[in-house]
């Protein structure tokens, strides 16, 4: 009789074991994607990033907030009406190339002032450019006053 029990015992511990291995890796799928996302959102986060760049001298300043949306930080001492956003692409010497420009948008972002850009599905500015192995960057600005910035990428051969 006792034997049996053991037995039992033996079963009833496996087959608990058994959910609960199937709960960990379930669980173990569920946020694995989730931390290889945050830990690749944390490296840009910190300005390693894989789809920004930022001309050095642009007064307009694009920053990843999530991986679906980016902000726009006018760092200038103007107020910024309109913004081009465009795909570059670095050369081995990381030296930019604009290879395509998006439409104009207008905005009002004072100095000093944050414009937030999310999608809720996706990012098309992010996928315009990661489709042509680029990074997101503004390429050119527009005051208030009516003064322009444009980036300076490099020429063509």
């Amino acid at each position: 009789m006792r034997k049996y029990a053991a037995e039992s015992n033996k079963r009833t511990s496996r087959s608990v074991k058994l959910p609960v291995l199937f709960f960990y890796l379930g669980v173990a799928a569920v946020l694995m994607p989730r931390c290889v996302g945050q830990d690749s959102m944390d490296r840009s986060l910190r300005g390693v990033s894989v789809w920004i760049f930022n001309f050095r001298d642009s007064p307009l300043q694009i920053s990843i907030s999530n991986p679906r949306a980016y902000n726009l930080t006018n760092k200038s001492n103007l107020p910024i009406s309109q913004y081009r956003l465009g795909c570059v692409q670095l050369d081995k010497d990381r030296e930019p190339k604009i290879i395509y420009e998006m439409a104009t948008e207008e905005v009002e972002i004072l100095p000093g002032k944050i414009e937030g850009v999310e999608a809720f599905h996706h990012n098309s500015d992010r996928n315009a450019c990661d489709s042509r192995s680029a990074k997101l960057s503004v390429v050119a600005v527009k005051f208030a006053s009516g003064k322009e910035w444009r980036a300076q990428d490099k020429k063509p051969n």
